[in-house]
């Protein structure tokens, strides 16, 4: 039996991604805002991994305002998801017929 995106494994396998990028962003903003402290390589590795994640956020976003939006029933909602957890909230969209 051929498994495609949008069954039920691959619906699994998003949420368990979804909640470890959910974790980085976490750690990611209490190292920023000073909550934690980090010794040195790994707290510039994990603000250098955080910001360069948002700037690619901030591109998915803009694909999917030019190509996905109406595929959307939250596109407010679909924003905050993609700024989050980018490419993993458009796959499911991607994938969406309307």
């Amino acid at each position: 039996m051929k498994r495609v995106l949008g069954t039920k494994p691959m619906n699994s396998l998003l949420q368990t991604v979804k909640i470890g990028i959910a974790f980085f962003w976490i750690v990611f903003g209490a190292d920023l805002l000073g909550f934690i402290q980090m010794e040195e390589p790994l707290g510039f590795l994990v603000k250098t991994i955080g910001f360069g994640t948002l700037v690619v956020h901030l591109f998915e976003i803009v694909y999917f305002w030019l190509t996905l939006r109406h595929k959307s029933t939250n596109v407010f909602g679909d924003i905050l998801q993609i700024l989050a957890f980018g490419v993993f909230h458009m796959i499911p969209l991607r994938n969406k017929r309307i």
